[in-house]
């Protein structure tokens, strides 16, 4: 069982050879590649006297073709060519304080990225099951325009956690109940502005077994 470790996270897109960076998030998490290296591109972690502190290749998972777009990625990826569209992520492990990001492709800054004014905050999780679906409500104190909102759930009291629902609108999520196992369960909500992230206290829910339709 891979570890724990405090851990900070880029993910986005490859659209037609250009990079857009969707998500950034620092959590606790079990650090792990997730595609093959994008040639000439990292990431880097930089402090406020602008000394890189820490560096990461950015990775890519195709999704469609590439070359020179006349065949699958068995055809033009296998000949050379150049990978044109997939998922990017970059993840640096116990990363240090830094005040910037910045994502470097053949030497020339693509993407940049510096911290809020203060971290996000969430209090006040609470939730309830209401026949098929998981209504939660929150209050947050947020100083991005684009946080990364997720909500996860555990069914052995915190000793794991799975991702239940992203995407999530400011401080209210309905969510169906079906992805939970029948039982106590507890949710939190996270919200990260890239640099700091805010856990909330946990929610215990009571989830039923599912009624069998015959």
């Amino acid at each position: 069982m891979l570890q724990s470790v405090l851990t900070l996270m880029v993910f986005g897109r490859l659209v037609d050879g250009q990079i857009e960076v969707e998500h950034v998030l620092t959590l606790e998490t079990a650090a792990a590649q997730c595609g093959t290296n994008l040639p000439g591109t990292r990431l880097d972690l930089i402090d406020d006297v602008g000394r890189i502190v820490a560096t990461a290749p950015v990775q890519v998972i195709e999704t469609a073709v590439c070359g020179d777009g006349t065949g699958g990625c068995g055809g033009g990826c296998a000949a050379g060519g150049p990978v044109t569209s997939g998922v990017i992520c970059a993840v640096i492990p116990e990363p240090p304080r830094g005040t910037t990001l910045r994502i470097v492709r053949d030497e020339e800054e693509t993407w940049i990225r510096e911290p809020a004014g203060a971290p996000p905050r969430v209090e006040g999780m609470q939730g309830s099951v209401e026949g098929d679906w998981v209504r939660l409500t929150w209050q947050e104190e947020v100083y991005v325009d684009r946080p990364l909102r997720l909500l996860r759930w555990s069914a052995d009291e915190g000793e794991s956690w799975q991702v239940l629902a992203g995407a999530l609108d400011a401080g209210e999520a309905t969510v169906p109940v079906a992805p939970l196992l029948s039982g106590p369960a507890l949710i939190q909500v996270i919200i990260s502005d890239g640099f700091d992230t805010a856990v909330s206290e946990w929610s215990r829910l009571d989830v039923p077994v599912p009624h069998r339709r015959g």
